[in-house]
C-alpha cells in the first residue's frame, strides 16, 4: 500500500505530530497510530517528542478572554497597537486568538460607527 510506504519515511516528530492530531480522519488515524505503535518507542523518548511537539505547536486552542474582547470593542481605532496584538497571536501560533481578535475588532468599528451616527443624529440639528 502506498500509504503505509510514506507513512514509514516520516520522522518521528513528524509522526508523533500526527498521532496527537485530532483533525485526522478515523482511518488515517489508525494507519498513523499503527506506525508508531510499530516503532516501538521507550516512554521517555515518547515524553521527550512531546516536549519538542509542545514547544513548537500552537500553545492553546482557548480564544480571547473577556477583558480582550471588551478592549478590543472599547478601542478599534488604535491602530499600531491592534497591528501588534494581530501579529503577536498569528506569530504566537494562536490562530483561534487572531481570527477572534479580527472578529472583535471589526465588531469595534460597526459599534463605534453606529454610535457616531447616533449622536450625530441626535445633537446636529439641520
Amino acid at each position: 500500500m502506498q500509504n503505509d510506504r510514506t507513512i514509514e519515511k516520516l520522522s518521528d516528530a513528524q509522526l508523533y505530530a500526527l498521532v496527537v492530531n485530532e483533525d485526522l480522519s478515523s482511518d488515517i488515524k489508525a494507519i498513523v497510530v499503527s506506525e508508531f505503535k510499530k516503532r516501538n518507542f521507550s516512554q521517555g523518548y515518547i515524553d521527550q517528542l512531546a516536549l519538542e511537539f509542545e514547544a513548537i505547536a500552537p500553545q492553546s486552542k482557548d480564544g480571547l478572554n473577556a477583558w480582550q474582547k471588551a478592549g478590543i470593542i472599547a478601542f478599534p481605532f488604535l491602530i499600531p497597537l491592534q497591528a501588534i496584538l494581530a501579529n503577536r497571536f498569528i506569530s504566537k501560533g494562536y490562530p483561534r486568538k487572531w481570527k477572534q481578535y479580527w472578529q472583535f475588532l471589526t465588531i469595534g468599528m460597526l459599534v463605534w460607527t453606529a454610535l457616531l451616527f447616533l449622536i450625530a443624529k441626535l445633537f446636529l440639528k439641520y
